[in-house]
């Protein structure tokens, strides 16, 4: 892992004693010219602490030492002590990845609760406390805290990924300006953590590289600035006789020094050094061999990005195969320019000035235009025109030059018919020798069907959740039948069998109340045994004569009927204790053993909960009332 070496001093920073800055303060509002006196200084303490930031972040390869950095930075300039780097860990958003400046070991994760850290990380907005002692949100961290400033860290979409958090021993220690400071550096913060995934792929380029310079049929050499060696394939340790341990770190020439004289060598030097300025060269050099004598070479060399040389270097007794290498290499271009051409996805390369130069065949398939159509004018006719508003592609393209790409954004673009499609997208930079942005290449590739396929497959995960959950709802159900079913065969109790029925019933169905009454036949009245949700002053309707009521409807269907209004039936019995206690629907369950009548089993609903009788499983109520009727019918002595 590459650490951070800048230091303040090697940016220019001085550091400066608290007092200096207490003082300032203190100066502030004495008069006009003081104020703004103040304001300037103020100013020019932020643009040097962004100034040293940035130096920072442009060199900044691990993470946690930048925040280190960062947090010397602080101290040095403002006199901060106590400073924390909060993170959002992307494996579980309860945790938070805390890096303790303080005391710069490992970053520890740990889960928090919500805090002033968690409430900043919630609500994207800074927070400062003068008293963590008269604040709502302190979660003690550290018992010696009395004050605390902390801020968001957004990226670009203003999504937070984690948090500055500077502490103080003392009450009242941060202020407005301190506020201002910290906050101006954030959006740098920000994007070193973002770019921190970014330094991995990075990473894994350069592995890609190393492996396929060592894949090459050439020897190659690749130094840095000073022309000290960096890389050597294994044709090169073959070719010199050299290991890559004896050549790393030490200067090109040791392996001429052998059969070169001083001139020849002075002038390879200068060679190498019009090289790393950006001129490409290639020339004809004698060589020694690891056996003795010599060999001539052809040197290819070029200049790297970061001022280094790389060199490729072909034995002239070969040059007839390399002249076949290279017929190959230009069929091949050809042949990948065909393919380019008639890609399915959509290439197309722009100017600096986002004017289309080529357009090939998937293009036109993908959105109508013909190449003749469109080159030569912006490519921005295809943007929908509120991205247009949004400035989507001043920013695709800021983003392009800023980082050399834009990989795998997801967007929409309109086809000639006006017909929009979501696309995923790919910009690169296209450079000069100089290294200057001079146009751009594009990849469209049409994404719709899978973005459709993706709809499509989270619709049948939502119904296969469906699925699960009616699963877990009709194993409930199994469950209370098959409770219902082991009452049948065991001794117990009217009441016992009749309080089990009523609140299985309200458990299942999600109901307001239900009663439920046993028939007399030797007086045809129906007898309240049990009741659930509604209060004791339905005890004065233990006994209501069956003739002429709901219940004796449902009895002579013989199955489950429902009242939309209890209130308005004139054959229910209880209007006013229904309207007493805000119910207003019913579903009557008849109770049959043997197609004797045993009694009744009654579900209310209120006003608020109409909606629940259209959800009502008739099957499952209809199968339940049988069970609960043999059950009752056997707990009743038949």
């Amino acid at each position: 892992m590459v650490t951070l070496k800048t230091s303040l001093k090697s940016v220019g920073i001085s550091r400066r004693p608290l007092s200096t800055v207490a003082q300032r303060l203190a100066a502030s509002r004495s008069d006009d010219f003081v104020d703004l006196s103040t304001r300037v200084n103020d100013l020019k303490l932020q643009l040097e602490i962004l100034n040293a930031l940035n130096i920072l972040l442009f060199t900044a390869k691990d993470l946690t030492a930048f925040f280190n950095k960062l947090a010397d930075l602080l101290r040095a300039q403002l006199g901060y002590q106590y400073i924390y780097i909060w993170l959002k860990s992307e494996e579980n958003k309860n945790v938070r990845v805390l890096v303790n400046t303080s005391q710069k070991n490992k970053p520890q994760f740990r889960e928090i609760p919500v805090g002033i850290v968690g409430k900043v990380m919630t609500t994207k907005k800074t927070i400062l406390v003068s008293d963590v002692t008269r604040s709502p949100y302190y979660f003690k961290f550290d018992s010696k805290t009395r004050s605390q400033l902390t801020i968001p860290l957004l990226d670009n979409e203003n999504e937070c990924l984690g948090a500055i958090n500077i502490e103080s021993r003392n009450r009242d220690f941060f202020s407005s300006h301190d506020v201002d400071i910290v906050t101006s550096i954030a959006p740098s913060v920000s994007h070193a953590i973002q770019s921190a995934k970014l330094y991995q792929d990075v990473l894994f380029s350069e592995r890609r590289y190393k492996n396929l310079i060592n894949t090459m049929n050439e020897a190659v050499w690749l130094g840095d600035a000073e022309g000290r060696t960096k890389i050597v394939n294994p044709n090169f340790e073959k070719l010199f006789g050299y290991k890559a341990h004896e050549l790393l770190g030490k200067d090109f020439c040791m392996f001429l020094k052998k059969n070169v004289n001083e001139k020849t060598l002075n002038r390879v030097r200068k060679k190498y050094a019009e090289i790393r300025l950006g001129k490409r060269e290639q020339f004809e050099v004698i060589v020694p061999l690891p056996g003795g004598g010599t060999m001539p070479v052809i040197a290819s060399c070029a200049p790297t990005q970061d001022g280094g040389v790389l060199t490729v270097i072909t034995d002239m007794r070969k040059i007839k195969e390399a002249e076949d290498t290279i017929i190959d290499l230009q069929y091949k271009e050809k042949y990948l320019a065909t393919i380019t051409q008639n890609s399915m996805d959509a290439i197309v390369t722009l100017d600096g000035e986002d004017i289309v130069q080529t357009w090939n065949i998937g293009a036109e398939q993908m959105f109508g235009y013909t190449a003749e159509e469109i080159t030569g004018k912006s490519v921005r006719v295809i943007v929908p025109h509120y991205l247009l508003e949004k400035k989507e592609s001043d920013r695709l393209l800021d983003e392009a030059n800023e980082k050399g790409f834009v990989r795998n954004y997801e967007t929409v673009r309109l086809r000639k018919n006006g017909e929009a499609i979501t696309i995923s997208l790919t910009y690169t930079a296209v450079k000069n020798e100089q290294g200057g942005n001079i146009g751009y290449s594009v990849i469209y590739r049409d994404i719709t069907k899978q973005k459709e396929d993706e709809r499509q497959l989270q619709e049948r995960l939502d119904r296969m959740q469906e699925a699960y959950l009616e699963m877990g709802k009709q194993r409930r159900y199994l469950d209370y039948i098959s409770d219902a079913v082991d009452m049948c065969g065991e001794t117990n109790s009217v009441q016992h069998v009749a309080n089990f029925i009523v609140n299985a019933v309200v458990m299942l169905t999600k109901v307001d109340a239900c009663t439920l009454r046993l028939y007399r036949p030797r007086d045809e009245k129906l007898e309240l045994i049990a009741m659930t949700g509604v209060p004791g002053d339905w005890w004065g309707k233990k006994l209501v004569s069956l003739p002429g009521t709901t219940w004796e409807r449902a009895m002579k269907l013989k199955r489950p009927i429902k009242i939309p209004d209890i209130t308005k039936d004139p054959s229910y019995v209880s209007a006013t204790l229904a309207r007493k206690n805000s119910l207003r629907s019913s579903f009557i369950i008849p109770f049959f053993v043997r197609s004797k009548f045993v009694g009744t089993l009654t579900l209310y609903l209120s006003d608020e909960n109409q909606r629940q009788m259209q959800l009502f499983d008739d099957d499952f109520l209809t199968i339940f009332a049988q069970q609960s009727a043999v059950a009752l019918y056997m707990a009743n002595g038949a």
